[in-house]
């Protein structure tokens, strides 16, 4: 009888869910970005992203240097906000190997009696979240900026569940349905003008909203002294 108890235990404890550890990041006080970084750099097989805005050129070539030196599967799905944007990866994520695709809100593959209008109208692909190594899942309201790093105020939730990790694979398959492959644009970052690319810059490096304002302030002044005089 104890030996039929104890086999009756161990099935119904086999057929329980288990608990994902589960833990929390709030930004600016966090510093989402520090713990991203680790993440990035230590998967080994794979990363999948789904991304609204991705401008954080750190983050953009840590994904770079998991490629090239880890040869890892990373495929990332943007809105395109993020590929059309002077500021967005896109392009230099494309150019360096990684599989990028641009969320097509009038490409007809929705599921049926779904209503496409919204989507025909403009919907985004609002998602931020990745999956590292199928194991995995960071996800939240943070956007992969400097700004969502340092300034904006932020959350991102990251856990192991396997029933989470699963829905999110699935949820990320089917996005990718409503997406086409990106192609960079050939000369497109030699596309934005000095000012552009002045303000692309700070927007990476300052430390705080104090410096930025300041930097910015001085960079417009000028700029408008230059115009003037032209």
């Amino acid at each position: 009888m104890k030996r039929l108890l104890t086999l009756l235990f161990v099935c119904i404890t086999l057929t329980m869910p288990l608990d994902g550890k589960v833990s929390c990041l709030f930004s600016p006080d966090d510093k989402p970005t520090k713990k991203l970084l680790e993440y990035i750099g230590n998967a080994r097989k794979s990363i999948i992203i789904a991304m609204y805005m991705l401008t954080d050129k750190n983050i953009a070539e840590a994904l770079i240097a998991a490629k090239k030196s880890k040869g890892l599967n990373i495929k990332i799905i943007v809105d395109p906000i993020t590929a059309e944007s002077a500021y967005g990866k896109a392009d230099l994520l494309a150019a360096n190997g990684i599989d990028v695709f641009v969320f097509n809100y009038e490409k007809k593959s929705f599921p049926a009696g779904n209503n496409d209008k919204w989507f025909s109208n403009g919907a985004i692909m609002h998602n931020k979240f990745a999956i590292f190594d199928e194991v995995l899942v960071w996800t939240g309201s943070f956007n992969w900026t400097v700004a969502a790093n340092m300034r904006n105020s932020e959350n991102v939730i990251i856990t192991d569940d396997r029933e989470i990790v699963k829905k999110y694979q699935l949820y990320f398959n089917t996005l990718l349905n409503r997406c086409s492959k990106h192609v960079p644009a050939a000369g497109k970052a030699n596309k934005k003008s000095p000012l552009q690319q002045s303000i692309a810059q700070l927007l990476e490096t300052a430390p705080n909203d104090a410096a930025l304002l300041e930097q910015l302030t001085y960079l417009i002044g000028n700029y408008a002294v230059v115009v003037q005089g032209d």
